[in-house]
């Protein structure tokens, strides 16, 4: 093989050589490329997509009712009507003063169980059920009492909306006081922003035989017709208050 013949494979080799390392090196930095500008977009992706069940934890508003022994089942078929949950704080016999009794400590009025249902419960309502035991004290004091009730219920739960049920019955309201102190009730209830429920401007018991709602005794609601009924009227006006809409 001449020189010359040798010359020119050398430098065709050459030639070759180079051509395969440009393409390499163009390969090289396409997959380089490729892989930067891919690789951090799946990373996004992988932290932007949500989990396939999310939890959710729904509140349930908070209802506690203060009662005394006229109704005592109600609250619960309220609370299922609502779709609420239900805090309770009744004692029979018990009311703005009345309850003291030394011979049955456990019963108390209202605001000596405040401090407890305050320290116990985060509520979201509050329905006031009671006075019903009050009526045969002079109405001074008992509009006292409940006024410094319910004015004590809106600084410990400076967010719940309160409803106040004025203390009427299914039998007639006979005693003297009871004008003064639902007069009351709706004041205390003005100046603190809290709705009242009226049985008697709403009729509750007008043009109806309240004898079977009502236990032997004809004072307190029995069982489930009376307590039902009970319930249902609670529940409408809450509807109508525009609450658990």
């Amino acid at each position: 093989m001449s020189a010359r013949s040798t010359l020119r494979g050398a430098r065709r080799g050459i030639k070759v050589a180079a051509v395969a390392a440009l393409a390499s090196t163009v390969v090289g930095l396409a997959c380089y490329e490729l892989h930067s500008t891919e690789s951090p977009r799946s990373q996004v992706e992988a932290h932007d997509v949500a989990p396939p069940v999310a939890l959710k934890f729904d509140h349930k508003p908070i209802l506690l009712v203060v009662r005394d022994s006229y109704a005592v089942a109600y609250p619960d078929l309220v609370a299922d009507r609502m779709d609420w949950t239900l805090a309770l704080d009744g004692q029979d016999g018990t009311g703005f003063v009345s309850g003291i009794d030394t011979r049955n400590p456990g019963r108390v009025p209202f605001i000596d169980r405040l401090d407890g249902d305050a320290a116990t419960y985060h509520v979201d309502y509050v329905l006031i059920d009671g006075g019903r035991n009050d009526l045969g004290e002079p109405a001074e004091p008992v509009v006292a009492a409940a006024d410094e009730y319910v004015k004590k219920v809106r600084s410990d739960w400076p967010n719940a909306k309160i409803v106040i049920v004025l203390p009427a019955s299914a039998t007639p309201n006979e005693n003297a006081n009871y004008p003064a102190v639902a007069d009351g009730l709706r004041r205390t209830a003005e100046s603190v922003g809290a709705h009242v429920i009226d049985p008697v401007a709403q009729g509750w018991y007008r043009d109806i035989d309240v004898k079977p709602l009502l236990w032997q005794d004809g004072i307190h609601l029995a069982g489930d017709v009376g307590e039902t009924y009970y319930a249902d009227k609670i529940t409408e006006s809450l509807k109508l208050m525009g609450f658990g809409s």
